[in-house]
Order: C-alpha cells, then structure tokens, then sequence
C-alpha cells in the first residue's frame, strides 16, 4: 500500500463531513493506493476520496496559536504499523507534524470493497 498526497479542489461533500465550511479551490490531502504484491505495476485500488483533508487551524488557514506557511495542506511523509493499528506522519501547513491512525484491517477491507478500479 502506499500512502500519498493528492493535490486540487476538495469536494465540498467532504469538507461537510469534517465539518469545514469554507472552500478548498486548492489543497493537500492524504490518499492510499493499493497495489498486486505479485506484480507492484499493477494497481489493484485507489481511494475515491482522500483518507484525511486539511480541516485543523493547523493545517487549514491558520489562527492566533497556529500560524501556517502553505494552507490547506497535510501530506503524508512515513508510517509505521503497531498490531493492527496503522500510524502516518504527516506534515501540515507545511510548518508542523501531525499523527493520524486507522484500524489497518478497516482501511483495507474500505479500499477492497470500495475503491476497486
């Protein structure tokens, strides 16, 4: 699997489900693409949507306590796996770093039975 940024306009159907209400024309989001472990050439899925979007001051536009250079902007930058939970650095505002984590069994049962191209 492997975990990338994706770049453009977020939905506004996915800024509504983190409870952002302002327009992202612009931003950096955390994706997962699966891959055959036979042949990695082969792409077996890719998420539909992205994993994470930016909707922390942190990673949004900033405020008071966290001021951002890039706004809208998380990327994912490694990762490590503990049991069955999946950890991912990510970077944020282009200024701070950030952890995110998911049941690794959840996210790819999502991806195998959603996201097949």
């Amino acid at each position: 699997m492997l975990y990338h940024h994706a770049v453009g306009e977020i939905k506004p159907d996915i800024l509504k489900a983190y409870g952002v209400t302002v327009e992202i024309k612009r931003g950096y989001s955390v994706c997962a693409t699966l891959f055959d472990i036979e042949d990695p050439r082969k792409v077996i899925c890719r998420a539909k949507n992205p994993l994470y979007i930016p909707n922390l001051p942190c990673e949004l536009y900033g405020n008071e306590d966290y001021t951002v250079d890039v706004p809208a902007v998380v990327f994912p930058v490694g990762n490590f796996v503990i049991g069955n939970k999946l950890v991912i650095y990510a970077g944020a505002g282009d200024k701070y770093t950030i952890l995110l984590s998911c049941n690794l069994n959840s996210l790819l049962d999502y991806l195998l039975k959603c996201c097949k191209i």
